[in-house]
Parts: structure tokens; sequence; C-alpha cells
């Protein structure tokens, strides 16, 4: 399983729309957690560039 850019995009949005900051920590939590369920050479994004 690989994220496409556009994938990646979306989530980006739907991040953005997160107003409450709790909410976003959760919420970015959940998605990186799920991140490590996947193998990491089939994943190419640097979340602090």
């Amino acid at each position: 399983m690989t994220c496409s850019r556009a994938e990646i995009q979306i989530l980006l949005e739907k991040l953005a729309e997160i107003k409450d900051e709790k909410e976003l920590r959760r919420t970015i939590n959940e998605y990186l957690k799920r991140l490590k369920a996947i193998n990491y050479s089939e994943v190419d994004i640097d979340f602090f560039s």
C-alpha cells in the first residue's frame, strides 16, 4: 500500500480544516500510527520538510 500525492493532498486539506489543537494532534497521531503499520520502504513522505 502506498500513498499517492492526491491522497496526501486530501489528508492535508482535512487537517487544515481542524481548528482544535487537541483534535489536530489526535488526528495526526492516528495517521502516523497507520503509516507505521505500512512498510516504510513503500512510503515516500517527509512530514517535516
